[in-house]
């Protein structure tokens, strides 16, 4: 099935009239995951047809403005749209109270659906989120308050069974699961087929990486190594090298540095400086000198993992 990335907002700190602030929405298998939600992310839910109530999971990745601001006006809105059922948060601590206050202040009797609340632990790597068919984990970054990377990884699926098959032997329920599980399959006569005679290797499960903010680390690439999908944040340009380290943020020829140690796929550069206005090519060719198979991302651009 694979994930279905669409990019909210790609624009680092501020605001512009091409670019909305950080956020995107992850689609696997009908379920849809919420990353990060800056100021004006449900208006570009409503712009790029989002199913605002189809989210049942948001990822929070740090506290700085431009990436969690739009959330109190979001859960409102679920809120006032009748919303019933939960929805899990995953974010900084503080964010709790900040939320609570919010409500408070509001002088409503809070959400009218329950919100469950996940604390991010500081500087450690955990699987924060696991179902039938996918895990989330986290990545400490490099950044100046507490920040954090995710990595969406599919379970590996079951095997295919050969249509002919299944039309010659007719298995039953509890044979076709144990077949698709690898089990090798014995007739009626005693005959042993192999598993690999009668399946095939099912599509490799998918794995999509966002990382906000972060300075250059080389131990990053450990974590996404082989990574089909890296967003990373691109927020200067080489001629920039110096406020990025001041800063703790990435140049997009750093980012295509990490892409290409951690032998990641392709790249996603996003979270881009006001000063590039409309125009990031210059970002984007210098990513391409490292790592060709990169790509700044534009508010509304669909990608599939």
């Amino acid at each position: 099935m694979g994930f279905k990335v669409t990019i909210l907002g790609s624009s680092a700190a501020v605001p512009t009239i091409h670019r909305s602030l950080s956020s995107q929405v992850l689609e696997h298998e009908q379920t849809l995951y919420l990353i990060d939600c800056g100021e004006g992310a449900q208006l570009q839910m409503l712009k790029y047809a989002v199913r605002l109530h189809k989210i049942d999971h948001i990822f929070i990745s740090h506290l700085h403005g431009d990436h969690y601001l739009g959330l109190q006006g979001f859960l409102n809105t679920l809120s006032m749209e009748n919303r019933k059922k939960e929805l899990t948060l995953y974010a900084p601590k503080p964010l709790h109270e900040f939320l609570e206050a919010g409500l408070a202040l509001s002088g409503g009797a809070g959400l009218d659906f329950p919100l469950h609340f996940v604390a991010l632990e500081d500087g450690k790597a955990t699987t924060i989120f696991e179902n039938s068919r996918l895990t989330v984990e986290t990545v400490p970054l490099f950044h100046r308050v507490p920040t954090w990377g995710f990595i969406f990884r599919e379970k590996e699926k079951e095997r295919n069974i050969k249509h002919d098959f299944i039309e010659t032997y007719q298995p039953d329920f509890l044979t076709i699961k144990a077949i698709k599980q690898g089990a090798d399959f014995v007739d009626k006569q005693g005959n042993t087929i192999p598993n690999t005679a009668i399946t095939t290797a099912p599509k490799p499960p998918a794995s999509y990486a966002y990382f906000s903010d972060t300075c250059f680390d080389e131990t990053l690439a450990t974590p996404i190594s082989g990574i089909d999908v890296l967003y990373h944040e691109a927020t200067f340009s080489d001629a920039e090298a110096h406020l990025a380290g001041e800063r703790y943020h990435a140049t997009s020829r750093q980012a295509a540095t990490l892409a290409q140690k951690a032998n990641v796929k392709r790249l996603l550069l996003g979270h881009i400086s006001s000063r590039f206005l409309n125009d990031a090519s210059a970002l984007e060719q210098q990513a391409q000198e490292v790592f060709p198979n990169t790509t700044v991302v534009s508010d509304g651009d669909e990608y599939w993992v």
